[in-house]
Protein backbone atom coordinates (compact mmCIF):
# COMPACT_ATOMS: atom_id res chain seq x y z
CA UNK A 1 0.00 0.00 0.00
CA UNK A 2 1.61 3.29 -0.83
CA UNK A 3 0.88 6.22 1.69
CA UNK A 4 2.45 9.51 2.04
CA UNK A 5 2.13 8.77 5.96
CA UNK A 6 5.40 8.34 7.87
CA UNK A 7 5.95 4.72 8.95
CA UNK A 8 5.91 5.90 12.76
CA UNK A 9 2.50 8.03 11.95
CA UNK A 10 1.06 5.03 9.63
CA UNK A 11 1.49 2.35 12.39
CA UNK A 12 -0.30 4.74 15.43
CA UNK A 13 -3.17 5.64 13.19
CA UNK A 14 -3.61 1.82 11.39
CA UNK A 15 -2.41 -0.48 13.57
CA UNK A 16 -1.93 0.74 17.14
CA UNK A 17 -5.59 1.77 17.80
CA UNK A 18 -6.74 -1.16 17.23
CA UNK A 19 -4.98 -3.30 18.80
CA UNK A 20 -6.59 -3.06 22.27
CA UNK A 21 -10.33 -5.80 21.96
CA UNK A 22 -11.77 -4.04 24.76
CA UNK A 23 -15.14 -3.28 24.56
CA UNK A 24 -16.56 0.66 25.97
CA UNK A 25 -19.72 1.03 26.77
CA UNK A 26 -20.86 3.93 25.10
CA UNK A 27 -23.00 5.17 28.12
CA UNK A 28 -19.19 5.66 29.86
CA UNK A 29 -18.25 7.72 27.44
CA UNK A 30 -21.50 9.86 26.39
CA UNK A 31 -24.88 10.74 28.93
CA UNK A 32 -27.92 10.34 27.40
CA UNK A 33 -28.23 13.82 26.97
CA UNK A 34 -25.23 13.49 24.62
CA UNK A 35 -22.78 15.41 26.54
CA UNK A 36 -19.24 14.09 26.55
CA UNK A 37 -17.84 12.54 29.94
CA UNK A 38 -14.26 13.95 29.11
CA UNK A 39 -13.36 12.20 32.33
CA UNK A 40 -13.55 8.68 30.53
CA UNK A 41 -11.49 9.62 28.04
CA UNK A 42 -8.62 11.92 29.82
CA UNK A 43 -8.50 8.48 31.93
CA UNK A 44 -7.01 6.73 29.14
CA UNK A 45 -4.44 9.26 28.89
CA UNK A 46 -0.94 7.55 29.91
CA UNK A 47 2.28 9.67 30.49
CA UNK A 48 6.23 8.66 30.45
CA UNK A 49 7.18 6.67 33.76
CA UNK A 50 9.82 10.07 34.31
CA UNK A 51 8.05 13.51 35.02
CA UNK A 52 4.97 13.69 32.62
CA UNK A 53 5.85 13.93 29.25
CA UNK A 54 2.93 12.45 27.56
CA UNK A 55 3.30 8.93 25.89
CA UNK A 56 1.54 9.40 22.51
CA UNK A 57 1.71 5.28 21.96
CA UNK A 58 0.50 4.46 25.00
CA UNK A 59 -2.36 7.06 24.78
CA UNK A 60 -3.16 6.43 21.43
CA UNK A 61 -3.73 2.21 22.47
CA UNK A 62 -5.87 3.35 24.92
CA UNK A 63 -7.78 5.62 23.39
CA UNK A 64 -8.96 3.26 20.48
CA UNK A 65 -11.57 1.26 21.85
CA UNK A 66 -12.63 4.52 23.22
CA UNK A 67 -13.01 5.93 19.35
CA UNK A 68 -14.64 2.59 18.08
CA UNK A 69 -17.78 2.74 20.43
CA UNK A 70 -17.70 6.75 19.33
CA UNK A 71 -17.97 5.21 15.68
CA UNK A 72 -20.31 2.62 16.42
CA UNK A 73 -22.57 4.82 18.35
CA UNK A 74 -22.75 7.51 15.67
CA UNK A 75 -23.01 5.17 12.60
CA UNK A 76 -26.20 3.19 14.57
CA UNK A 77 -27.84 7.14 14.61
CA UNK A 78 -30.72 7.72 12.35
CA UNK A 79 -30.41 10.94 10.82
CA UNK A 80 -33.32 12.64 13.25
CA UNK A 81 -31.13 11.48 16.03
CA UNK A 82 -28.15 12.68 14.13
Amino acid sequence: MTTCLSPLVHDLICNLGFELKEICDINSIVTQNGEVRWKAITDRVRYEELGRSLDYRRSVQQLGPVCEAIHLHISALTRAQF
